[in-house]
């Protein structure tokens, strides 16, 4: 089942690890440490393993599909392009990451520090994530690809060389007599003497 996951699916299931590292990050290096323990965030001792639990499932199908992909030598779906996923993965972040300000400032009693001046470093923390969670998934694919292709190549049974299916020059053409083809209409007449 773990193998069978879509990329958007194992998106979605790293999305609120990346969004924790985004919230993390901006505590850390814009409003400093003192900020990081205030109002509101009682919720991340409940958000942060699950965040980790939902990674570690996504390791766990990482594994499962570079195993799948040695036994059989198919890479699964498709990539997304590089520049769609790390623009999705981005906004997607950023919004989260106000979502959750907003939140906080309405529980905890406050006012949103995505607005502060202290605020810039969020879009920037947010494009950083999102660019490490496209990397991500586009390297687990790329491996998993590159596993394929090596076990294809591994199962690949040995094939005689293809049979040339180029037309000779007419002079090298064999001629048939028309009638020994479909075009006589009927076979030629049996060989056995009929006797009366």
């Amino acid at each position: 089942m773990l193998a069978r996951l879509t990329l958007r699916a194992r998106a979605i299931a790293l999305f609120p690890l990346a969004a924790l590292a985004v919230h993390d990050g901006f505590y850390r290096f814009g409003l400093g440490p003192a900020h990081a323990g205030g109002k509101g965030h009682g919720y991340l001792a409940l958000a942060e393993p699950l965040a980790g639990t939902l990674g570690a499932l996504v390791l766990a199908g990482l594994v499962t599909r570079l195993v799948a992909a040695w036994r059989v030598g198919e890479a699964g779906e498709p990539g997304a392009s590089w520049l769609r996923l790390w623009a999705v993965a981005s906004a997607g972040l950023l919004a989260v990451f106000g979502a959750q300000e907003f939140l906080e400032a309405a529980f905890g009693g406050g006012h949103p520090v995505l607005l502060e001046p202290g605020g810039w470093p969020a879009p920037l923390l947010a494009v950083a994530v999102g660019g490490l969670l496209t990397l991500f998934l586009r390297g687990a694919r790329a491996a998993v690809v590159a596993v394929a292709r090596r076990s294809s190549r591994r199962l690949a049974p040995l094939r005689p060389a293809p049979v040339s299916r180029r037309r000779l020059p007419r002079s090298e053409r064999r001629r048939t007599a028309p009638l020994s083809l479909s075009a006589a209409g009927r076979a030629p007449p049996s060989p056995v003497a009929v006797t009366h």
